[in-house]
């Protein structure tokens, strides 16, 4: 447990020294080429607090802790409880199976505060299905190049 306090710790750090402009990805890469006591999962974990944080961060305007955006992105995007949201926020980490649109209630934001530019988006487009979907992780996500997508097929077959 006490590693899943570091961790989020870590990423509060990590996110309050973000500097826009900069990938987050290349800080993140920075970061830990300079801590060398992190390991793999310990970086894979820090990261995804991250990038949760980030996920919702705008939805919020900095009306609450970092801590509580991390638990709500976390609510938002799991489908079955989580340590991390059990240690931020037992309650919702308690109702994390519930359908999509009634966590959003219990978290308090509108769907187009996710996305500010959701007027920007073609009248073809769903919007809201579209917002919803930014928040769910992809199972698998596969590069091709070009040329070889029989190649891939062939082999995924």
């Amino acid at each position: 447990m006490s590693r899943f306090y570091s961790h989020i710790n870590t990423a509060v750090k990590l996110i309050g020294s973000y500097k826009t402009g900069s990938p987050l990805h290349l800080q993140l890469k920075d970061f830990f080429a300079k801590e060398k006591k992190y390991g793999s999962k310990d970086r894979k974990m820090i990261a995804r607090l991250c990038y949760a944080y980030f996920r919702v961060a705008a939805a919020f305007n900095n009306k609450v802790s970092t801590e509580k955006i991390i638990a709500n992105s976390l609510f938002l995007i799991s489908t079955e409880p989580d340590p991390y949201l059990e240690l931020l926020d037992p309650e919702l980490n308690s109702k994390v199976t519930l359908p999509f649109k009634q966590k959003l209630d219990l978290s308090g934001i509108e769907l187009n505060g996710l996305f500010p530019l959701y007027n920007d988006l073609g009248k073809d487009v769903d919007t809201s299905g579209y917002i919803a979907s930014l928040l769910k992780q992809p199972d698998v996500f596969i590069r091709i190049r070009p040329g070889k997508a029989s190649a891939v097929e062939n082999q995924l077959n």
